[in-house]
Order: structure tokens, then sequence, then C-alpha cells
């Protein structure tokens, strides 16, 4: 990624208790991380160290600080939950580009089973993944009632449309 969103008030508020050099030492990583669209390869700390200047003790001291308290340790990388998600939405949105929408994230990952009638909980989709599947399933309930003759405006609600879609 060349850009990403930086809220200035939610990086202070996660490291406001970090030293000067432990708070650029998490900006760096997070840089990194966002420029690879990758977590972080920690399986040469010694060459991850180099990389960001920490070549003092104190700095690798920090690094490894960092790390512990801010990313989960998947085999050989270091994983941050938010970032995995906005470089998955970037990516998502990168892919299909009818979807207009701005992809923000979300902290809440709630899909529709209409088939089911209710809401089943996936941390995996995206909120633009989401929005895409909401309208396929609303084109595809419009298609249905068309096909067995029933006319229906298309900027019909979709929980009135789930109900003529299940009543038919």
């Amino acid at each position: 990624m060349h850009f990403y969103m930086f809220n200035p008030a939610d990086f202070n508020n996660s490291a406001r208790h970090l030293s000067l050099p432990e708070r650029a030492i998490y900006r760096d990583l997070i840089d990194m991380y966002y420029h690879s669209e990758q977590a972080i390869d920690t399986s040469d700390i010694d060459r991850l160290a180099r990389r960001l200047l920490c070549t003092s003790a104190e700095y690798r001291a920090s690094l490894e600080y960092v790390l512990d308290e801010f990313f989960v340790k998947r085999g050989k990388r270091h994983h941050h939950h938010r970032i995995d998600r906005e470089i998955k939405n970037y990516k998502f949105k990168n892919s299909h580009t009818n979807v207009t929408q701005a992809v923000t994230p979300s902290h809440t990952h709630v899909t529709s089973d209409v088939t089911q009638g209710h809401a089943n909980i996936d941390v995996t989709m995206t909120a633009a993944e989401r929005q895409r599947k909401s309208r396929q399933d609303k084109r595809k309930m419009i298609d249905d009632l068309t096909n067995i003759g029933v006319s229906v405006d298309s900027s019909i609600k979709l929980t009135d449309l789930r109900e003529l879609h299940a009543s038919h």
C-alpha cells in the first residue's frame, strides 16, 4: 500500500505510555506492515532490528517490547489484527472496482443469512464484502420474484424484500 489512514488519537491512546524511541519503533513497524502488506517477519530478529535502526541494546529491547505488546506472533511473523483487516479491505476494494463506497474499518462483522432469516457472525468478512454480498442477495431475491411474476420496486427496503421473498 502506498497510502493508509492514520488516526493520531487512536495512536496516542494506544501508545501514550511508550517512551519516545518505543513510539518511533511502533510507527516504523506500522509503516513497514502497510508498505509490505504482510505481517512483520521476525524469523531473523537481528535483520529486522537493523532495518528499523535498532542497533543499540536499549533499542533492541524496545523493539521486542513493542512487538510483544501490540502484535501477535503466529509462526515466524507478528500480526496486528487491525492492520490485517484494513489490508484485507484495501485488497478487496481494489480487486472489485464496482464497489464505489469507501471501505472503512468496522468493529462489527455481521452478515445476513437470507435463507435462514437470521444474522451470522463472520469475522472474516470485511465491510466491503458484506456490502457486496447484501447487494447480490437483494438482486437475487428481486430476480426470483420477477421470474414468478411478482413486480418489485428496486428501491424496496431489504427487510420488506425479505418478507416478500419468504411469502412467495
